[in-house]
């Protein structure tokens, strides 16, 4: 059965836009419902009860935050559509909900749309969901980061992080108690997302919570979990600039 979706966007082409590339490419997906304002957007939700949302963030009325506030659980899958610098880009990707860059395009659709169909959980999507309007809430500072592992979608506590360890086509996360985590998303995706919160890749292979560092000199640095990490040459004064703020 088609995935039942509507599509929420104030800019006539874009929503045409995206219409018809739904409508020519993917036949599993059936738009029941084009919106542009948040009042429409809710009404139209929780009347026809879609399994997929296209919304994006910024509305001429309203945005679809609030949209999401006000439809409640249970959650249709969401995908944001949103331009690459908006200031909720990293809110989303920490919350692990599935977005769109403007302009839209149909590689970036067809990955995006996969992603979303294999997440048909509602209680996940209900978690994601709660992650990004409590990061919303406090300022943009997220709390957890989404990763998904092997054994699914799961949330950890960024002040549990350690560190994280690259290898090949996967990231090892080293997380307090001695647990690790693996994803298969690169260790330079990571490094983007975390740089902004106590984190820096002080090595090719290395990325450590900088809050985490018991003892460092110029090539190595001893991490709570008791490892030792290397430290890349070009990356010492940031690292020790860095730890010095943080200890202070």
């Amino acid at each position: 059965m088609p995935l039942k979706s509507i599509i929420v966007e104030d800019e006539p082409l874009s929503r045409i836009f995206l219409h018809n590339l739904l409508s020519e490419f993917f036949p599993d997906i059936q738009v029941i419902a084009t919106l542009s304002n948040e009042d429409d957007a809710v009404a139209a939700i929780q009347a026809l009860q879609p399994e997929l949302v296209f919304l994006d963030i910024e509305l001429q009325k309203g945005t679809g935050f609030e949209v999401l506030k006000r439809i409640g659980a249970p959650y249709p899958l969401i995908v944001f559509i949103t331009a690459y610098d908006h200031y909720a880009i990293k809110p989303i990707q920490f919350s692990g909900i599935d977005y769109l860059l403007k302009p839209v395009d149909i590689d970036g659709l067809q990955q995006t749309i996969n992603a979303a169909s294999a997440k048909r959980n509602t209680a996940a999507t209900a978690t994601s969901v709660h992650h990004l309007l409590q990061t919303l809430q406090n300022n943009n500072v997220p709390r957890h980061l989404c990763l998904c592992t092997p054994e699914g979608t799961e949330f950890i506590q960024l002040t549990d992080i350690i560190r994280l360890e690259s290898h090949p086509n996967e990231t090892h996360f080293m997380v307090r108690g001695g647990v690790r985590k693996i994803t298969s998303v690169s260790l330079q995706e990571y490094d983007t997302l975390l740089r902004d919160h106590s984190f820096l890749r002080i090595h090719q292979q290395h990325i450590v919570n900088v809050k985490e560092i018991l003892q460092s000199n110029e090539e190595h640095v001893l991490m709570s979990d008791n490892s030792t990490v290397p430290v890349s040459p070009k990356k010492r004064e940031e690292m020790m600039n860095l730890y010095q703020s943080l200890i202070h």
